[in-house]
């Protein structure tokens, strides 16, 4: 039995089990000496972390004419992450390529989201 001693000095605590849950509940029935209370429902939100690593869908090369440009596809470079969406899955350069530029809305760019392909 919880006592309300253990409540007051927080040693009762609530613990998740790292699903990707975002409410949990449970009840508790109050007592003192033989007498019992209402029921109380404990209602728990819980904030959704992200704690998965993006998983890469497709990564292929790309083919394009010399003096010319390609559109990055969905096709050629897609990977999602169930803990956000595709505008917050973001991709940064961290080589430049050596013989062309990485464009975005026809401007130099040094990342992109998902969204954006």
């Amino acid at each position: 039995d919880v006592v309300l001693e253990q409540l007051l000095h927080s040693e009762v605590m609530y613990s998740h089990d790292g699903t990707d849950s975002l409410q949990d509940s449970f009840t508790l029935e109050p007592s003192y000496l033989d007498d019992t209370f209402k029921q109380v429902a404990i209602q728990v939100s819980i904030e959704a972390v992200d704690d998965t690593v993006p998983e890469v869908l497709h990564n292929t090369h790309l083919v394009v004419n010399e003096s010319m440009s390609v559109e990055i596809t969905t096709a050629q470079l897609k990977a999602t992450d169930t803990d956000v969406s595709a505008s917050e899955l973001v991709y940064t350069v961290t080589k430049h390529p050596n013989h062309g530029t990485l464009l975005l809305r026809n401007g130099e760019t040094q990342s992109f989201s998902q969204a954006d392909i």
